[in-house]
């Protein structure tokens, strides 16, 4: 699920954590799903949505995020202000059958501009950052496969951040979910 955003705004950058470790933070009441373990990641697909918290993406993005469930199945993780980062992951189960891996990233290389990068977490990730369906603003893009679940992260912003902190804030993202699915 990527938006194209290209609203212009306010200059402040979150910044990306210097130590893309996640730090676990115990879920904040109406912030987020409870925190879980995750599950068996050879048993399918883990509930990243409940394994993620509100307190984790507010932790990355730089301000307070409210979850909604994504009726397409995922959540997603929006501040107030539209143009401020946002969050979404969708999880579904990984399988080698129907493409696998690469199959799985066409839909976020199709439609964000920008080259794929491979990233050292899970058992396979990568990410993209470039505008997105035409926008103006750089836009996040990646998918991580962690045992049996493909997880897709989204970073969606139309405050004008540049690449190096979309980059920073998405590969935040995918080491928390690397961590918890």
């Amino acid at each position: 699920m990527v938006l194209g955003l290209s609203a212009c705004g306010g200059d402040a950058e979150p910044a990306p954590s210097a130590d893309a470790a996640p730090v676990d933070v115990a879920p904040e009441a109406g912030s987020g799903a409870d925190t879980d373990a995750g599950a068996d990641a050879s048993s399918g697909p883990s509930d990243v949505c409940s394994s993620v918290t509100g307190a984790d993406i507010d932790a990355i993005v730089g301000g307070t995020t409210t979850v909604a469930m994504d009726p397409s199945g995922g959540c997603v993780f929006s501040q107030d202000d539209p143009r401020a980062p946002s969050v979404a992951l969708a999880a579904s189960a990984y399988d080698e059958e129907n493409g696998g891996f690469e199959a799985a990233s066409f839909g976020v290389t199709s439609v964000i501009e920008g080259e794929a990068t491979s990233v050292d977490l899970g058992d396979e990730a990568f990410l993209v950052v470039g505008p997105s369906l035409g926008g103006d603003n750089e836009q996040g893009g990646g998918l991580i496969r962690v045992g049996g679940t493909l997880v897709q992260v989204t970073i969606i912003q139309g405050n004008g951040l540049s690449t190096p902190v979309v980059t920073g804030l998405l590969t935040d993202v995918l080491a928390l979910v690397a961590d918890r699915a």
